[in-house]
């Protein structure tokens, strides 16, 4: 078919086509392709150069990074269902309740209105925390253990002595995408440290490796058994481990947890700093 329409229109260009090599290898490869004459005979010159693997990679790349925009707004949605579009329905109903008793029992009524307050403004923070997901800004204007910073504060203030480490560079060749899954597994870690471990301590160990960068999140709470936390372990999120698995895995990362009731526990985390090659 290439040979046929160089023939027809005097030249031609593959964008990719497969040619096998003298080693019996098959190689992608571009090809320009023209008609000359040669003591009267015609003749087709071609010029072939491999497909340089920066070319696939950056394919690559751009596939990965449409897969996990689609994962995480699949993501975004399962979690509105399960907490906010969930919270404000029942807030709905308690409303519902308080219009019934509001004549007959003003003193009831009066105490599930101040109920009502405080579940609102739980509403509201998961509506923050979910505007947070979708961009956390601190990555913007900062680097990323400052953006850890921030969130390790929010353990200050519901009373848990926290503890950062940080050891190795922070990694400059660490793009946008693998930033944000780090950090969103960490928030989604410290939101279980905070809703369910009952911790006095709890320390968070960054480090940042040749190849990947390492998160150890570890709290001396009162533990859980490992083998139901993906399914049945409360979490903020509604997802627990298994949404880390999935923010990690997304960017070739990966997450274990280690933990007893009684004994804390240990969240491990290896994010590549680039995206993982394919095979």
């Amino acid at each position: 078919m290439f040979t046929r329409s160089v023939q027809a229109e005097g030249r031609g260009w593959t964008d990719e086509l497969s040619c096998l090599t003298k080693s019996g290898d098959v190689l992608a490869t571009e090809i320009s392709a023209s008609m000359i004459v040669i003591d009267g005979v015609s003749s087709m010159v071609a010029i072939v150069r491999p497909v340089s693997e920066s070319r696939f990679y950056a394919r690559h790349i751009e596939l990965q990074r449409g897969l996990a925009v689609v994962e995480e707004r699949n993501r975004l949605s399962r979690e509105i269902h399960d907490t906010i579009a969930q919270s404000l329905t029942a807030l709905a109903m308690r409303l519902d309740l308080v219009g019934d008793i509001i004549v007959s029992d003003p003193a009831a009524a009066n105490a599930e209105f101040e109920s009502l307050k405080l579940f609102a403004d739980r509403c509201v923070e998961e509506v923050r925390r979910s505007i947070w997901d979708l961009r956390p800004k601190a990555l913007d204007s900062s680097g990323l253990v400052e953006a850890v910073k921030i969130e390790m504060a929010k353990l200050r203030e519901s009373g848990i002595k926290e503890d950062l480490r940080v050891s190795g560079a922070e990694a400059l060749t660490m793009d946008r995408l693998h930033q944000s899954a780090a950090l969103r597994v960490i928030q989604e870690a410290l939101s279980n440290v905070i809703e369910h471990s009952k911790a006095v301590t709890a320390v968070v160990h960054l480090d940042f490796r040749s190849e990947s960068f390492v998160i150890t999140v570890t709290d001396d709470g009162v533990g859980f058994e490992t083998r139901r936390a993906p399914d049945d372990s409360p979490t903020r999120s509604g997802f627990g481990i298994t949404s880390m698995q999935e923010r990690a895995w997304l960017v070739g990362g990966s997450v274990s947890v280690e933990s007893a009731p009684g004994q804390g526990a240990v969240v491990n985390v290896e994010i590549p700093h680039k995206p993982v090659t394919p095979e």
